[in-house]
């Protein structure tokens, strides 16, 4: 999908979520997303949808 494709998500204070994603992740990928979370300050809800969104927009 090209950039000028791709739907903008703008980065926002408390986003509206009304959609869920489930994911079943090894203890050691689990671990991994809470410490790197941790380290930025951020829920690891908040660190996996920011690390899609740079992911996506690196493309």
């Amino acid at each position: 999908m090209s950039r000028s494709n791709q739907p903008h998500l703008a980065r926002t204070e408390g986003p509206v979520r009304a959609e869920r994603l489930d994911a079943r992740v090894s203890a050691a990928h689990q671990s991994l997303i809470k410490r790197s979370a941790a380290l930025q300050g951020r829920s690891a809800t908040d660190f996996v949808l920011a690390s899609v969104q740079d992911a996506g927009e690196r493309q």
